[in-house]
Parts: C-alpha cells; structure tokens; sequence
C-alpha cells in the first residue's frame, strides 16, 4: 500500500513538472510580438514574430527591471518580414532556444544570459 502512495505521489510530481515545461504562447498566429517564459521566474524572451529580433526580458521587484537585445539585426529583410513567421521552442537548457523560421524552415540556437559574452543567437545549418 505504501508503495503505491508513493508512486502516486511520483506520478503527480512529474505531471506537475512537464506543465511547468510548457510553453504558453498566444494562440492568434497574427501577432506582432510573443513573450516566453524561460525556467528563471525573473526572465522572459520578447520576439518580433515578423523579423526574428529577440530581447531578453528580466523583471523586477526592486526596481532593477531590464531589457536587452539577443539579436541586433533582423533575420529577415523587410520584403521577407510577415506576422507570426518566427516561433521560438523551449530546450532542457534553462538558457536555450530553438528559434524557427516557419517559412522558410532555417533555425538558430537562443542563448539567453546575464553575461553578455555568454548570450546571442547562432544559426543551426
């Protein structure tokens, strides 16, 4: 009998942390901008759907709120910039991402940190 308690409570725990895994993102594919929450509680991604750009978003209790650019340059020229066209996926790594053109189908690694030498976007070929 305890065994089974403990497996239902195991069970429960690890259907408790795969929602935690989930990413929520807008069901309207007509969308400019999406913010995804990472596994760090004080940080989300901002992406501009259109162009592929990406900030890091860290909020703040203490006023020391931040937003600062992963990616400088669109991955898009203006002609190739449409609405919804970039998703970003989730990884294991609590500091990655799978950016993907929907597109055209290209996709880069995001690297999110507070040390900038340690962030930025890499294309996957």
């Amino acid at each position: 009998m305890l065994c089974m308690i403990m497996f239902a409570i195991s069970l429960n725990a690890q259907d408790a942390s795969s929602q935690m895994k989930t990413t929520i993102a807008s069901p309207d594919s007509n969308v400019n901008f999406r913010l995804y929450r990472t596994f760090n509680r004080w940080t989300f991604l901002k992406l501009d759907t259109r162009t592929g750009k990406i900030n890091h978003v860290q909020y703040s209790m203490d006023g020391d709120a931040m937003q600062y650019s992963l990616n400088d340059y669109p991955l898009v020229d203006e002609e190739g910039a449409k609405t919804g066209r970039f998703f970003l996926y989730p990884t294991e790594n609590i500091y990655t991402f799978i950016l993907l053109d929907q597109v055209d189908g290209r996709v880069w690694q995001v690297q999110w940190n507070i040390d900038k030498s340690k962030r930025g976007i890499w294309r996957i070929y």
